[in-house]
């Protein structure tokens, strides 16, 4: 039974890895590539919080959405969306469209941490869950360290290509 689960985990721990790592190679050049849309500083927060609002909005409803129909569908919408999400950013031509796909991504992306999350809590048990839940932690944060500094690398090449990668 262990192994079974370990493999599991290792696909979520995974696409929870591309996701937090996609996310964290878009956000340091987000106002740089903003700014490329004439976006003022206050568009460009907006812009960034855009993601985080609908990420509020989205989680709950996706949440109970996994609850019915199970959280391996929704953890594929999720990661299909956010890639979507990442290729329209880095295909926009407006400042419109970059709100649009922000907000796309904060939809999609609600519905992978806490999905994967919960998952991690349907199959293991009490005494293990801290311990992969941790693990989760932990993937989330070297995915957040690598991020930028690979966008930073990316970005000599072109600003677009970040995204793209994402």
């Amino acid at each position: 039974m262990q192994k079974y689960i370990n493999h599991r985990l290792f696909l979520l721990y995974l696409a929870s890895f591309v996701t937090i790592l996609g996310f964290s190679l878009v956000f340091p050049l987000l106002p740089y590539y903003a700014q490329t849309f004439g976006a003022t500083p206050s568009q460009i927060g907006l812009l960034a919080a855009s993601f985080s609002i609908t990420q509020f909005i989205a989680a709950p409803i996706l949440g109970r959405v996994s609850d019915r129909i199970g959280r391996k569908p929704i953890l594929a919408f999720a990661l299909g969306g956010s890639s979507l999400a990442f290729l329209l950013f880095g295909y926009a031509k407006s400042l419109e469209m970059l709100f649009i796909s922000r907000a796309l991504h904060g939809f999609f992306s609600a519905g992978a941490f806490p999905i994967a999350i919960a998952y991690i809590a349907d199959i293991t048990t009490k005494e293990e869950r801290l311990k992969y839940i941790s693990r989760l932690t932990a993937t989330f944060a070297v995915a957040f360290i690598i991020g930028p500094a690979f966008s930073g690398f990316l970005s000599q090449f072109s600003i677009n290509l970040p995204f793209y990668i994402a």
